[in-house]
């Protein structure tokens, strides 16, 4: 269950792309003003129409033609052999009729095992006149695609590298609790009775104070989660070798918050039925170029493949665009065969399979 191929007709720079292939690390290379930050461009705006942000959409790269598009395909086999397994369980039921093709959700074919690979593509097209539209107008269909592949992005050179709240949101991303049978008293009246075991309900007042003298949007279920995550944190505020993150350079910076992110990540979402992917922009920026091997290596060790036996576990796609030749070098050396390298060209995209 994961992303197996992104398609892009005249947006931006492309006539025509297809990144097909795609293994655990897909390394993006190729000189500037050639489309590896417009590919960027291209899926962050996919996204955030996933989540119903609203945004100008990416330019066509022809206006001699009426609209572009943007496809994603998803491997949804994994999760269709779990659901033929339990047939009786009602989130893989929901999953696979809103995901798999209606020919093989009959009976039979849900009883038979074969090595049959199913598949969701989901399109954005884009029209001249500014119009977007999905091919599907089941909202469950695209929130369930939000949910079950998540895309995150890094990119050193606009972030606050002293600020890494974007990690908060992460967080609150890879894992669904379900909060329906938890009302805002019953939480209110635990803290009260814990913090005051006097009974004085210093606590609920304090509360009911404050909601009458402040006027705040409720809670998103996202927020919600979060906020009882770092109830059961030790803290929350970040640092590097127990020392403000003020207190240390971009590029150390950069260098822990790429390899902590991708730790979470990994960690985290191994143990749920979704498949990240994380593009990151030039992770090279301010790293000595033996820092940049050393990341790889962390990224590697944080993939924790298994050698010693069949290793089946779906993990998520990273992409690393790059002009790093020790990042590309030390990419080929660690992952092998479960790396891919992507030459971005003027008008081209040669897509290489490198041996170590």
């Amino acid at each position: 269950m994961t992303v197996q191929a992104i398609k892009i007709t005249n947006l931006l720079s492309f006539d025509e792309l297809s990144v097909d292939g795609l293994n655990d690390l897909n390394c993006i290379v190729g000189r500037n003003n050639v489309g590896k930050s417009n590919l960027l461009k291209v899926i962050k705006f996919f996204y955030n129409k996933l989540e119903g942000k609203e945004e100008l959409p990416p330019k066509l790269n022809s206006n001699y033609s009426y609209k572009g598009s943007i496809s994603i395909t998803y491997d949804m086999t994994r999760i269709y052999r779990i659901a033929r397994n339990q047939p009786e369980n009602k989130y893989f039921d929901f999953i696979v009729r809103k995901l798999v093709p209606l020919h093989k959700r009959s009976i039979f074919t849900l009883t038979r095992y074969n090595n049959d690979y199913t598949s969701y593509t989901l399109t954005l097209n884009i029209y001249n006149d500014g119009r977007v539209r999905w091919s599907t107008k089941d909202k469950q269909t695209l929130n369930l695609i939000l949910y079950l592949f998540p895309f995150f992005h890094i990119e050193p050179r606009h972030m606050d590298l002293h600020e890494w709240d974007s990690l908060w949101d992460l967080v609150s991303r890879l894992k669904s609790f379900n909060l329906s049978k938890i009302e805002d008293q019953a939480v209110i009246d635990f803290f009260d009775k814990s913090i005051n075991s006097s009974g004085e309900n210093s606590y609920k007042k304090y509360i009911s104070d404050l909601n009458k003298t402040m006027s705040t949007k409720p809670s998103s279920q996202k927020e919600k989660i979060l906020s009882y995550i770092k109830a059961g944190l030790r803290g929350y505020r970040f640092e590097i070798d127990e020392s403000d993150l003020k207190f240390h350079s971009d590029g150390t910076n950069s260098f822990h918050f790429i390899k902590t992110f991708l730790k979470i990540l990994i960690t985290i979402s191994r143990r749920e039925y979704i498949t990240p992917f994380v593009f990151i922009d030039e992770p090279e920026l301010g790293l000595h170029p033996k820092m940049n091997e050393v990341l790889v290596q962390d990224i590697y060790t944080s993939f924790n493949y298994n050698e010693r036996k069949d290793d089946r576990v779906t993990r998520p796609k990273v992409f690393i665009t790059t002009h790093s030749p020790n990042i590309v070098k030390e990419i080929i050396k660690k992952f092998r065969q479960k790396q891919r390298v992507y030459s971005f060209q003027k008008n081209l995209m040669v897509k290489l399979q490198l041996a170590y």
